[in-house]
């Protein structure tokens, strides 16, 4: 998108399929953190809730991700509903 000398009707047509794997793509990683992040904790037992231990500030700061602008489900449908536009059976 970012090449000069590209038609501007072309981006915006790219535009869509860019929002759905950009949309995948927060909603997948995410997720992924998070559970990564929780499954650290546990594995520390008690010691992971200490905020020595690290991992309560990086679930701190990374946790609230999953539900920044948009909660990674609605995300994945947004996705789901431009793939299901775009299928054309065989």
């Amino acid at each position: 998108l970012e090449d000069p000398s590209t038609d501007p009707k072309a981006k915006v047509a790219q535009m869509p399929a860019l929002a759905a794997e950009s949309a995948s793509l927060k909603a997948f990683s995410t997720s992924l953190a998070a559970e990564i992040i929780e499954d650290l904790r546990k594995c520390c037992g008690g010691n992971g809730y200490l905020l020595s231990s690290g991992i309560a500030a990086l679930a701190l700061d990374d946790l609230w991700h999953v539900t920044a602008e948009g909660d990674f489900v609605v995300l994945l449908l947004s996705a789901a509903k431009y793939h299901v536009k775009r299928y054309k059976p065989a």
